[in-house]
């Protein structure tokens, strides 16, 4: 026999799912939650369809990641491998002074082009 605790209208349910009141009426409309629809306006949805949804979604992404061979960990991994590598273009430490003031190329430019 189920408890009041084991019942579940959708602002819980969503609650419980961390997501939207529309995310969770879509998945009852659509199918995938089991629900009853009292009237119009009450749904009642037990919490253990719920849980048993969360494991079950978890369980499919899972696999779907293990057959692509990426888990997030490698995923990031492997993005940081693709950085290009920058350190030829960094600048010595006297060249970023030079850059902070404006540049000692620069400033000789702009004095040569205003005029005579």
């Amino acid at each position: 026999m189920t408890t009041p605790q084991d019942t579940l209208d959708l602002p819980a349910a969503a609650e419980l799912l961390h997501c939207g009141l529309r995310a969770v009426k879509k998945l009852v409309d659509d199918g995938e939650l089991p629900a009853l629809q009292i009237n119009q306006k009450h749904t009642v949805l037990l919490r253990s369809d719920l849980l048993a949804y969360i494991a079950e979604r978890g369980r499919e992404q899972a696999a779907d990641r293990r057959r692509r061979n990426i888990i997030p960990s490698q995923r990031k991994a492997r993005r940081a491998s693709l950085r290009p590598d920058l350190r030829r273009y960094e600048l010595t430490t006297s060249g970023s002074q030079d850059l902070s003031r404006g540049g000692s190329n620069s400033g000789a430019a702009s004095k040569g082009s205003d005029g005579p």
